[in-house]
């Protein structure tokens, strides 16, 4: 896969289609997601190997780079088929996450799996029954280990 050049991005929008005009805020397996609600959590998460030598004193080191969980990914409302597109990628269980990465203080790619999804149904079509929007969108996703830079 080619890298993604994010000086000029187009691909895929969720919200306008087509070109951008606003730097992507995450994109998601080359999909540009609408800019999440207030309160995305970056959780730094480091491995040890770690145990306790003769005077009880734990002795450890630190096992390959710190991973970021991303919890709380949130978007106040979605339309449904805004919502139904990331779940789609979601379901696919490895994602391409691009973001702007506070460890490193700058865009990062890294593969990542999802955690539980939720929603809350908002508006439904009264004559279909089909849900128009949803409210409360949220998915925790996990670093899977693969991290790339980004030009």
């Amino acid at each position: 896969m080619s890298p993604i050049n994010l000086n000029r991005f187009v691909g895929l929008f969720l919200f306008l289609g087509g070109e951008i005009t606003a730097h992507p805020f995450i994109i998601m397996n080359e999909i540009v997601l609408p800019a999440p609600g207030r309160g995305l959590q970056h959780v730094g998460v480091q491995t040890v190997s770690a145990g306790r030598n003769a005077n009880n004193e734990v002795v450890g080191q630190k096992v390959g780079r710190t991973q970021v969980k991303l919890e709380g990914l949130f978007w106040p409302i979605l339309k449904a088929p805004q919502w139904t597109a990331i779940l789609q990628q979601v379901d696919k269980f490895r994602l391409d996450i691009v973001f702007f990465h506070p460890l490193f203080n700058t865009w990062k790619k890294i593969t990542m799996y999802p955690g539980d999804w939720t929603d809350t149904v908002w508006k439904v079509d009264q004559t279909t029954g089909a849900i128009i929007e949803y409210k409360d969108c949220k998915v925790n996703i996990i670093d899977y280990g693969i991290l790339e830079d980004v030009n």
